[in-house]
């Protein structure tokens, strides 16, 4: 396995992890999906989610490096993981033109959307990656990762988080199926 590919595995469990732990409180969730400003504080504010799963990866993160929303960096300065939060999943390739101009193992994109999106995003996305790789080639080991939440109504008139997520190569290739993760109700 390389590089890009243990950092994304990493990522998912750290990540999955702490959000789920707003999950078991219906108020915090709610704090933390209940508006665009709330959501984006909470992935990238001074005790945001981002930041506090820094350790867990042992990396340092750092906010706004090279105009990109988060970096995590290993003890000696290198960058290792660059995000970007996007709140509008129709404005995401920006998002991933600036994922595909830096360099480290792994690129990650967060947003929200319905999913599957009525739109392909995943195709969009991917080809993207694809043709940007064509004439600025990285690593073979590059994985960009991809998380998506996704509040669905349910039943009981209620509303429950989920997160899709899935990673690619850098030549746009998806390299291991596609999750759903349960968060919780809010």
């Amino acid at each position: 396995m390389g590089e890009g590919l243990q950092l994304w595995n990493n990522f998912v469990d750290a990540f999955l992890t702490e959000v789920k732990k707003l999950g078991s409180s219906s108020d915090e969730l709610h704090s933390f999906w209940g508006s665009i400003t709330g959501r984006t504080d909470r992935y990238l504010g001074n005790s945001g989610l981002l930041k506090r799963i820094d350790s867990k990866l042992k990396l340092e993160f750092i906010w706004e490096y090279l105009h990109i929303d988060g970096c995590y960096r290993d003890s000696n300065g290198w960058p290792q993981v660059f995000v970007e939060v996007e709140n509008n999943p129709n404005s995401t390739l920006n998002e991933i033109e600036k994922l595909c101009y830096v360099r480290a193992p792994l690129k990650i994109l967060i947003t929200v959307s319905k999913w599957p999106p009525d739109k392909p995003l995943k195709q969009i996305w991917t080809k993207n990656i694809s043709n940007s790789w064509q004439w600025l080639q990285e690593s073979p080991d590059t994985v960009y990762g991809f998380m998506i939440g996704e509040a669905k109504k349910d039943n009981s008139q209620g509303e429950s988080l989920f997160y899709h997520y899935f990673s690619v190569s850098a030549t746009g290739e998806v390299l291991n199926g596609e999750k759903e993760e349960f968060i919780g109700k809010f």
